[in-house]
């Protein structure tokens, strides 16, 4: 039985959470009903009743192991939750010593580029007064060569001064944009372009479909996944858009990221998987995904046939009552239940 890769790695990585007995007492009565078979004096009617406990107990017990793992993650879920709404105030301070930092650094430049802009026209009138073509082409090269440091310094400066200023548009409940900026904080330390746009009024959307808990578990999960696919890409962007689509509420997910492998595709809701292990992934993300989907009846699109320079993928989460899984590709179009 423990060659089931998800009762092998469950049990791995969750034995240390075990603290039910009732786990323990399905285990004894299999082991205490399986023992009467060692008895010989019993009709066949007996061995078949003693057969189905067995294999009922058996069952019993895959299904609480399995309700187990999950339950052990949705409880590392809400913590994160939590942790992320206590980290609010102490990240908002820091990103307020950031800024002064910033605004030292900004106020330096400008202050250099008072005196270092005359000088540099003087030393353009230098160049162009030059008689010999030699002469001139070597003054050029370096006055070139100490702008393009100067552009260099003033670019990544400001490009964390734009971040840190970087204002969030809000979505209306508090517990999603405190996600969020979670996810902000963290496109930032990895220099990651991150954006959101809320074309609806979520509050008002999310209000008969989806819990807050459940409703920032797809964020996180799905925004994480992006940021890991995004992370070793040249060109590192991702969007975050709250919308409609066929008037039903729809949380989409763009990145520049490489497409989904077609393993990861082919299993996605059956069992976890990641392509992205050696940079944070775990493929739980969008196993529980699928879990929350079913349980609300909404479906996931993943479309890699976008057409924007920005963008690779989009994945989105549509509350259209259908509980469907829709791969779009250039070439083709899949659709299956989750």
């Amino acid at each position: 039985m423990f060659r089931i890769k998800r009762l092998k790695k469950g049990f791995a990585e969750y034995q240390s959470g075990i603290n039910n007995d009732f786990g323990l007492l399905i285990s004894l009565s299999l082991l205490l009903i399986a023992s009467l078979f060692d008895n010989q004096n019993y009709s066949d009617i007996s061995g078949t009743v003693i057969l189905f406990c067995v294999m009922f107990i058996g069952l019993s017990l895959l299904l609480w192991w399995k309700k187990h793992i999950t339950n052990i993650y949705l409880e590392k879920v809400y913590k994160r939750n939590i942790e992320i709404l206590e980290n609010s105030l102490e990240e908002q301070q820091e990103i307020n010593s950031k800024l002064k930092q910033s605004n030292e650094e900004l106020s330096s430049i400008v202050h250099r580029d008072n005196k270092l802009i005359p000088a540099m026209e003087s030393a353009v009138e230098e160049i162009l007064e030059c008689s010999s073509p030699y002469e001139q082409k070597e003054k050029s090269q370096a006055l070139l060569s100490q702008l393009k440091s100067m552009s260099s310094e003033r670019r990544t400066i400001l490009s964390d001064y734009e971040n840190l200023h970087k204002t969030l548009v809000q979505t209306g409940i508090f517990s999603i944009d405190a996600s969020l900026k979670y996810l902000m904080n963290r496109a930032i330390k990895d220099k990651i372009a991150f954006d959101i746009s809320v074309a609806c009024d979520v509050k008002e959307s999310v209000n008969d479909l989806i819990s807050e808990n459940d409703l920032n578990t797809l964020i996180l999960d799905l925004g994480e996944n992006a940021l890991i696919a995004v992370r070793d890409a040249e060109t590192r962007n991702v969007l975050i858009v709250f919308g409609t689509e066929n008037e039903s509420f729809t949380v989409s997910i763009f990145d520049s990221g490489l497409p989904f492998e077609k393993k990861v595709v082919e299993n996605l809701g059956k069992r976890r998987i990641t392509t992205h292990r050696n940079t944070g992934g775990s493929g739980i993300g969008l196993m529980t995904t699928a879990q929350l989907l079913k349980k609300h009846n909404a479906s996931l699109v993943i479309d890699e046939s976008i057409d924007s320079k920005s963008y690779a993928k989009k994945v989105s989460v549509i509350f259209d009552g259908l509980s469907q899984c829709r791969i779009v590709t250039p070439t083709n179009k899949i659709t299956r239940l989750l």
